[in-house]
Order: C-alpha cells, then structure tokens, then sequence
C-alpha cells in the first residue's frame, strides 16, 4: 500500500512515488476539509495516475465498520513537541495518558482509556489507549410480532465507532514504576475534528470548575441549566468559549440531583447541625416520623436581632410548591422600621395539622424565648388551635383581607352592589378611631337596616369581632402596623422568585439563602440612605427637624405629610385646664389642600 501527502505539489513527488501511484488508486480528500491535519490515502491497483491531481472535486467514500482495501486514512499533522515518540519513558501512567490527551487534543479526535493488565501485586503492567471511535455499532434486533415485546422502545440515536484502529500502547519498564511507549498507531479512518468544530468535541465540552461554580450559583437564583447556559454564553461573548453546551449544563444539574438522592434529608439535617455548632446563635430544630422528616424550623442570629426589634407583631402563612416532597413553607414575617417586610424564622411542614403548627410554634418560642404580642394568620382551624394552645398570651387576629374577600360570596347581589352596605360595611370594621362598644352599635344598627340579623355568615363573623376588627387591637402597641396576612402573602411571593416546585431540601436551602441575602442587602441599602443622606424639609417647624433625624427615610416622608397637614388643615378653636393640665381642642378641616406643599421662605 503507498500512502501520499495530497497537500504536497505534484511536482515534489519523485520518481519511485509517481511509479507507485500509476499502480494504485488514491480516494482523494478536498483540501476544503484540511484542518491543520494532513489527509492521506491508502490505494488498490485499479487506478490510474491521472487521478492523483484531481483532489479538490472529489468525494470520500468509506466504510463506517471495516476498511478494506482502498479506503481513505487520516494521519494528523501535529507539532513536535506534542507528538509522541516510540521508547519514550515516562515516570506514571497519568503523565502517559496525559501525553496522549494533548496529542490527540491539537490532532482532532478523542481518546477513550481502553484495557489494560495487572500485576499480581496490582500494578498496571500495560495500558491501552484507543481512539474514541474505536469499536463497532451494536446492532440492535426487535422482533415486532412479538406480544411480548411489541411495545420495546428503540432509541433513535446516531453513532460514532467506525472500527478507526489508532492507538498507543504503554508498558511498565521491568523493576521500576515508569512506562514506555511500545506501540503507536497514528492512521485514522474516519475525518479529523476541524478547527470550527473543535469546541465541540468531548473533550472540550467537559465543564471547568467555574462553569460548575455558576451553574450552582446560577440555580441558587431559581435559573435553570439551559438560561444558565444562556447568561454564561452572553457574559463570555460566544459559545465557542464557553465548555460545554446545554445539554452539558442540563448533564450537570441532573447529575448533582442524583448525588443528592435519597440523602437528601440528611444532607440538609447534617448541614443544619453542622452550622448550629460553629455559628454563633442559629437555632434549629426538627422532628421525625417513621424515618421521614416532618417538621423544620431554623433561624439565624440576624433573624433575631430583627425579632428582638421588629417583632411584636409577626404573621405567618403557609406557601406551597417550593420543593419536590410538597412540604409547606412556613415563613415568620415582621415589619422593620423602613416599613418593609423581614423575615425572623421559617419552617417547612409535611403535613397542615394542629400538632404539626403546634410544633412549629414550640420551636419559634424555644428560639425566641417571647412570643409575639400580635399573631396574624388566616382562617385556618389548624393554626388557630395552635396558637390558642402555644401563644396563650398573645393576641390572635385573623387577616381582615381574607375576610372582606369572602363577603361578594356570602351577600346577595341585590343587597352589596345594588345599595351603599359595602361602604357602610367598610367604614364600621376598618375603622381604628371607635371603640368595641362604638362598633357593636354601629353594626347592629348597619344588620338592621339591611334586615341581615339572621345572616348565618355573618353572624359567626360578629362572634368572632374580637379576633379581627381593629376596634378590639386599639389597646395593643403599634396594632395598626399589620391587619392582614398580605405581608406573609408578599413574602410567599418574595420567596416564590427563588424556589422551585421540584427543587431539592438542599437546593431549597440554598435558594432561601439567596432569598434572604436579597432581603438583607435592600434593608442595609435603605439604612445607608437614612443614615447618608438628609431629607428636604419643607415647613420650618422643629418638630419636623426632629422627626427628619430619629425617622427612616421611608417613614419620615409618611409623618411629613402629616405635619404639613397640620400646619394647614388644623387649628385649635379651644383651650381649658384639666387637673392642671391644658386641653386643646383642635379642630381639622375635612378639604384637600392645594400649594400644600410648598417651602415656607424664614
């Protein structure tokens, strides 16, 4: 067989060459496909010399399994100093292997570690090392009348092995822990990776450790393996410098899923144990059923340095479809002094019952020590037995938004959209200027004018007057902060932005992490504009000086407008003594004002 280098001129081949080739056939390569590898060919004796020059036209044919005589072979074109040298002695099998991957890597073909044989005492004694098409296809055979097996699915899939036979061989050097190369074949018998596709190939798709890094970082976010892979491509400008395609980055995801597996409860419960012991005040705490987790609260030291500020009223509603097991999610919220919601605890819950909130609130109080003055929770009979069993002291509202939802369903339509009863409805249980005994008048003077003193709905919700009108809270400090679960619902929302209905309990964790390093970061950032910055006043008055410098921003615009207000809107239209005290009477005038706003000129 004479092989030909089709890349060199014809007038470079000599005498003996040009005598060869009038003997044989050459299956010619189009120098289009010439990669930095050089094509050869291998020939039979049925051609004739003039085909030698027509290389740029012509097309390859060859057999993907066997290569009989006059098939083409690819023999790379690499540079010296990664080409390896039979008799070369290298002191490891890794430094062999790696010879051989940088080699194969600049030629354009993948290697694949083949057989090898040991030594009695376990040594390696010789290594294969084979190109990645190697083999050949299996042949996959499916006897369709066969009851048995008519509904077989067979996989639709392409394949690579053509049988190629290039390989290298190391073998041990006798009485010593290196290796030489004893055999290498460089002839290819399929086409060489080209430099366009290079970054296709399996070796380089294989994912480093900072594409590995953001795709976790990346699903901490909620963002999946494809818009990971997405984000990845934009910041590195291309995908050919980007390791690995989707469906590399998809690989990866699947591949942490199934090493979590079924530890998955375990690896969360060691992490929390773990973090318990070297962090300084994290509570954590959880219960077990029948070998299944059942019950999980945490909390961490700034959940309660906010719980100590913020936390005289807390709300808590249960949120779902945040993990795969379709355990509830339990977040504990307050009000922080920027009048944003701040998370103080969190749980998740297998099951909604009265024993299993009943727990959860033993936690929170184990981690707190004092119950909240106010809690604020839905309907739910399971919570409100909870906490009458847990948080006797505390005061327990219902969300007055749930509430007032339920009434278009429970009123008939002649009565609630043909007539004024839901604005009088409204003023009368919004309201936090009258009274429990003001209040019970008004209503019943409102179910006697709209002849709804029998109404069985809301008979039941005027039973329960004391659990959810804001007349009965006027006694309680800063009662007005939170009358409804909206707060709860809005960090459910919050939280929905970051978790996943098939997520993980780690992946879970992670992503609540993230959650609350936002929620921390936006609270640090409104601290730093209330302590960097000084508001615009706009009335002389010292009062609102004073308010500018102990208010948040955010609060101090809302007690602003209520002294602007006052300087225009009300007047005192009375004085007297009282048990030496003065009484003023101060009267507000029930108009908008216009120029409200304007700087007074001192």
């Amino acid at each position: 067989m004479a092989v030909f280098d089709l890349n060199q001129p014809a007038s470079s081949l000599s005498e003996e060459d040009d005598v060869a080739a009038s003997n044989s056939h050459v299956v010619p390569v189009s120098s289009s496909n010439n990669t930095g590898c050089d094509s050869f060919a291998s020939h039979d004796d049925n051609a004739s010399s003039s085909n030698i020059l027509k290389t740029p036209k012509a097309v390859i044919h060859h057999e993907f399994i066997d290569t009989p005589g006059g098939s083409v072979y690819w023999v790379p074109r690499v540079s010296a100093s990664v080409l390896p040298v039979l008799g070369t002695v290298y002191d490891s099998l890794d430094e062999c292997i790696e010879v051989y991957r940088k080699y194969a890597s600049e030629a354009g073909f993948g290697i694949r570690l083949s057989c090898q044989k040991r030594l009695k005492c376990g040594y390696v004694k010789q290594k294969y090392i084979v190109c990645n098409r190697e083999g050949c296809p299996k042949e996959v055979w499916l006897n369709t009348l066969d009851p048995k097996k008519n509904d077989r699915q067979v996989r639709s899939s392409n394949f690579r092995v053509c049988g190629c036979k290039a390989r290298v061989v190391f073998d041990m050097v006798p009485h010593t822990s290196k290796y030489t190369l004893t055999t290498f074949d460089v002839e290819h018998n399929h086409e060489l990776d080209r430099v366009e596709y290079k970054h296709l190939s399996k070796a380089e798709r294989k994912l480093t450790y900072n594409e590995q890094l953001f795709i976790i970082k990346a699903a901490n976010a909620n963002i999946g393996a494809v818009r990971a892979h997405n984000l990845y491509t934009g910041l590195k400008g291309s995908s050919s410098l980007v390791h690995g395609t989707q469906t590399e980055f998809k690989n990866f995801t699947r591949g942490v899923n199934c090493f979590i597996g079924d530890s998955d409860a375990q690896m969360l419960i060691t992490r929390m144990e773990q973090r318990q012991e070297f962090t300084k005040d994290f509570s954590f705490d959880y219960f077990v059923e029948d070998a299944e987790l059942c019950g999980l609260f945490w909390a961490d030291e700034v959940a309660k340095c906010n719980y100590k500020e913020f936390g005289d009223i807390v709300s808590f509603d249960a949120t779902y479809k945040t993990n795969k097991y379709k355990m509830v999610f339990v977040p504990f919220t307050a009000i922080d002094n920027h009048r944003r919601s701040v998370t103080v605890g969190s749980g998740l819950l297998k099951k909604e019952t009265a024993e299993a909130y009943g727990w959860l609130l033993r936690a929170f109080k184990k981690a707190f020590v004092r119950p909240p003055n106010i809690v604020v929770t839905d309907q739910d009979g399971a919570m409100r037995l909870a906490v009458a069993a847990e948080f006797p002291e505390s005061k327990h509202r219902l969300c007055m938004w749930h509430i007032m939802q339920k009434i278009p369903a429970k009123i008939v339509s002649r009565i609630y959209d043909d007539t004024d009863f839901k604005d009088k409805f409204g003023k009368i249980v919004w309201n936090m200027f009258i009274g429990p005994e003001e209040f019970e008048d008004r209503w019943n003077k409102l179910m006697e004018e709209f002849n709804l003193v029998n109404h069985k709905w809301l008979s039941k919700m005027y039973r329960l007057r004391s659990s959810w009108v804001p007349a009965f809270f006027v006694d309680s400090p800063l009662c007005g902060l939170m009358r409804t679960t909206s707060r709860s619902e809005s960090e459910n929302s919050f939280f929905s932005y970051f978790t996943s209905s098939g997520s993980t309990l780690v992946k879970f964790m992670l992503c609540y992490e993230s959650a609350m390093e936002r929620q921390r970061y936006t609270q640090e950032k409104l601290d730093h504009q209330s302590f960097d910055s000084f508001p615009a006043l706009l009335t002389p008055l010292p009062i609102e000086v004073h308010a500018a410098n102990v208010y948040t921003r955010s609060l101090f615009i809302r007690v602003q407008k209520e002294i602007v207000a006052g300087s225009w809107l009300c007047s005192i239209t009375g004085m007297s003594l009282d048990e030496g005290c003065t009484v003023c009477i101060i009267d507000e005038e029930k108009i908008k004002p216009v120029g409200l706003f304007l700087n007074f000129i001192v």
